[in-house]
């Protein structure tokens, strides 16, 4: 009887967690408390403070950064287990309180793994960065933008290699706006609409420029979901969602970063009403009016066009006096139209005819039962996170679900499946560890960490792949993918250890091709 009422009562905890964070993420964008760098660190931020040893035991906000290593295997070298919980490799953050005061809502390192961002949700940004000596991380800047901060996204100073064909490999040239005056420069996008622009002027000092977004309505509106990204020509595309307009609308600006006038212009370009830009039969209008969830911008560099992937969910009774949600996943694409006609777009008032893009509709895959709780993509593969701590992998160009070998082929989806290596776990998890909250991936996307309200991770291997009952052409091509891969990560000095995992496991490969 006593389980039976502890049972019952888990349950009921559980519901009202996913109610409370359905409420959340229907009028906020949806935190990434978990970040994985290029240099092969997790920054983590938990909500409960005893998800961290002792050190992390307080009432404040907490950052970790922890550097994952493999286990020594029977010869002493690294093995092919990864080790997430010893705590010699686990450092604090020190003096987070004097920068934050509040729920640290997002975690973003820049390009090359140097310098973290933390935000909070009142609108406080730290850039840490590590001392002269090893791991030990200090504040370098802090700044207050008054608001809460829907969008952060570090100004590229890279250039990054890519391969061409074969076994050649190019280094490609910047990419958008940089920062002249120093190493450091990042954008935000506030709830209010506000743009701004801050950046190292000097080796102490930053400065900031700004401006607004023009607004459908001509006045400013509160803006939950938004997402940013670089395109081809080196101008920033913005998408936001105001929860405040009657229809479901999503609009896209041309930000324009010049940094030698220290100008921003913001240029509407295009919008997507859900009612309208549909023509799909699952799709209904009934089911295009429900709360937008979450909001992603992808770029296809190939075809030169951008994609928007929304999840939007709605909730109804069951009958038994609970809630039963429904998810879908919708995709459009963003592209430039080969006319300025307006008939194509909706009815934004500043649009400039060279500007002018167009909206297509791609896709739509029902979720019923379930809500998504978040989404991560990495290169061409969308995850997506349930209430019920389940997970599905879809490809991002058709949303179909990936069953088999991903885009990249080092990688295979076993219906989500996959090793899972022992991660913090807090003491008092509340019934709701299996809810899946944030997302993140390792520096080449072999391993996937996922983290549960109840502030525990689980680390799922993505590269678990037998070799041995593989087909050789088959085999062929993951070790063909996996030099590639190994080829621009030493190029690009990003940390290949997570390709080095595959590699251990899979040594013996003359052994396998005998075999066959």
């Amino acid at each position: 009887m006593t389980d039976v009422i502890q049972i019952a009562k888990t349950s009921k905890v559980q519901e009202f967690v996913v109610e409370k964070l359905y409420h959340e993420i229907c009028y906020r964008k949806a935190s990434r408390r978990v970040a994985w760098s290029p240099q092969n660190l997790i920054a983590w931020s938990p909500i409960n403070n005893d998800a961290f040893d002792t050190r992390y035991q307080c009432s404040g906000p907490n950052i970790g950064i922890f550097n994952p290593c493999r286990l020594p295997s029977d010869d002493g070298t690294a093995g092919s287990a990864w080790a997430f919980t010893r705590k010699s490799n686990l450092f604090p953050l020190i003096g987070i309180e004097k920068h934050h005061n509040d729920e640290i809502t997002d975690l973003v390192w820049n390009q090359t793994g140097s310098a973290l961002a933390s935000i909070d949700q009142r609108g406080k940004i730290a850039l840490w960065m590590m001392d002269n000596f090893v791991n030990q991380w200090n504040c370098k800047y802090n700044v207050d933008l008054g608001g809460s901060i829907v969008e952060f996204t570090w100004l590229d100073y890279v250039r990054v290699y890519s391969r061409v064909s074969g076994a050649t490999y190019k280094r490609g040239t910047f990419k958008g706006p940089r920062n002249q005056f120093g190493e450091l420069a990042f954008l935000t996008v506030t709830s209010d609409g506000k743009v701004s622009v801050c950046y190292q002027d000097g080796k102490k000092n930053f400065s900031k420029i700004s401006t607004e977004l023009p607004f459908i309505s001509g006045r400013i509106s509160r803006i939950s979901h938004a997402d940013i990204i670089l395109d081809q020509d080196g101008r920033y595309i913005l998408a936001i969602h105001c929860p405040e307009y009657c229809q479901k609308i999503v609009m896209f600006y041309e930000i324009f970063v010049d940094m030698l006038k220290l100008h921003i212009n913001c240029q509407p370009i295009a919008d997507v009403h859900l009612t309208a830009h549909i023509n799909d039969s699952s799709f209904t209008i009934d089911r295009a009016q429900a709360p937008i969830i979450h909001l992603k911008l992808l770029l296809d560099s190939q075809k030169n066009v951008i994609r928007l992937i929304i999840v939007t969910a709605d909730k109804t009774d069951n009958g038994e006096g609970g809630n039963v949600f429904n998810s879908d996943v919708v995709m459009w694409e963003l592209q430039a139209s080969p006319t300025s006609s307006e008939g194509k777009l909706s009815n934004l008032s500043s649009r400039d005819g060279d500007h002018c893009k167009e909206i297509r509709f791609v896709a739509s895959e029902p979720l019923p039962g379930q809500l998504v709780t978040n989404i991560w993509v990495h290169k061409q593969e969308l995850f997506i996170g349930f209430s019920n701590g389940q997970m599905q992998f879809r490809n991002c160009t058709t949303l179909q679900v990936l069953s088999q070998v991903g885009p990249s082929v080092i990688k295979l989806f076993k219906n989500g499946s996959f090793p899972t290596y022992s991660t913090w776990i807090p003491h008092n998890e509340q019934g709701v560890s299996s809810v899946s909250a944030e997302f993140a991936t390792s520096p080449n996307g072999t391993l996937l960490i996922c983290g549960r309200l109840s502030g525990e991770l689980d680390c799922f291997d993505m590269a678990d792949i037998n070799w041995a009952s593989s087909d050789m052409m088959d085999l062929l091509q993951v070790v063909g993918a996996c030099v590639n891969q190994l080829t621009l990560s030493i190029l690009n000095n990003t940390d290949h250890t997570d390709l080095e995992n595959i590699v251990k496991k899979h040594s013996d490969i003359s052994a396998i091709s005998v075999s066959k």
